[in-house]
């Protein structure tokens, strides 16, 4: 899947599996609809995320060893082995982390589909 749009923090590419806004619908769309397993979830606007005006990482973006993009680590802090937003106002709550987590391998999913 195609999706090279730039960074809203630093203007480099992001690959649609980084993409912390495209989480971020996937999320929504989660939620609206009382879905939590990835597997159900078969949803246009989920299998639409990539068309977007703005992206951002997900994950910080490092190269050559030094940190270019902090990415977002507000929505990254709910994801296995992610450390905890340190700025109050999105502090970590343990009720997202669920939600996070699926439309995280949704996310994955969509970027590389299973063959079957």
């Amino acid at each position: 899947m195609n999706h090279s749009i730039g960074c809203l923090k630093c203007g480099r590419k992001v690959p649609l599996g980084n993409d912390a806004i495209a989480l971020g619908r996937i999320v929504a769309c989660m939620e609206r609809r009382g879905v939590i397993d990835d597997n159900a979830l078969n949803c246009f606007e989920c299998q639409t995320v990539c068309v977007s005006a703005n992206s951002q990482h997900l994950l910080p973006l490092i190269e050559r060893g030094r940190t270019v993009c902090l990415g977002s680590p507000s929505r990254a802090q709910y994801l296995e082995g992610q450390p905890r937003d340190a700025r109050p106002e999105y502090a970590y709550n343990p009720a997202y982390e669920t939600v996070f987590r699926a439309a995280y391998q949704r996310l994955q999913r969509m970027v590389a589909p299973s063959i079957r």
